[in-house]
């Protein structure tokens, strides 16, 4: 897990200025963007500190869902607007080019916990979560 660290530690870099820019796209009064960036960057926060195959997974999947649905809202909303929404879509776009490291970085990470096989139920929780250790109780997933 230690040579983990570094890509984890870049994601989160990449996951906090990708969950600013987001905020800032808000600011446009003129124009109503996507919210959705805003979950995806504390997401991917979650997934640079767990280290969670499904959760990377999950990120994984959505960015690159977000990412066409950014350029749907670019191509249908361009030359709309005033001042702060061109200021919005410049923050909009550069936030998309934000997630394309972010979507390498967690690549990464994935195919290093083992890829798709670290998706099996089994190979998961295997060696037990840390969050479970003291809990008493049958899961099923366990």
């Amino acid at each position: 897990m230690d040579d983990l660290k570094p890509w984890a530690s870049m994601l989160e870099r990449l996951c906090w200025s990708h969950t600013f820019l987001c905020f800032l796209t808000q600011v446009s009064s003129e124009l109503a963007f996507p919210a959705y960036g805003i979950v995806l960057g504390f997401w991917g926060v979650y997934c640079a500190f767990t280290l969670h195959s499904r959760a990377i997974f999950g990120f994984i999947s959505f960015t690159a869902l977000s990412f066409i649905l950014d350029i749907v809202f670019c191509a249908q909303t361009s030359g709309q607007g005033g001042g702060s929404a061109t200021f919005a879509t410049i923050v909009f776009i550069m936030s998309m080019f934000l997630k394309l490291p972010a979507l390498w970085y967690a690549s990464r990470i994935f195919s290093a916990l083992g890829g798709a096989a670290s998706l099996d139920a089994e190979a998961s929780y295997q060696s037990g979560s840390p969050s479970k250790k003291g809990r008493r109780g049958d899961y099923a997933f366990e």
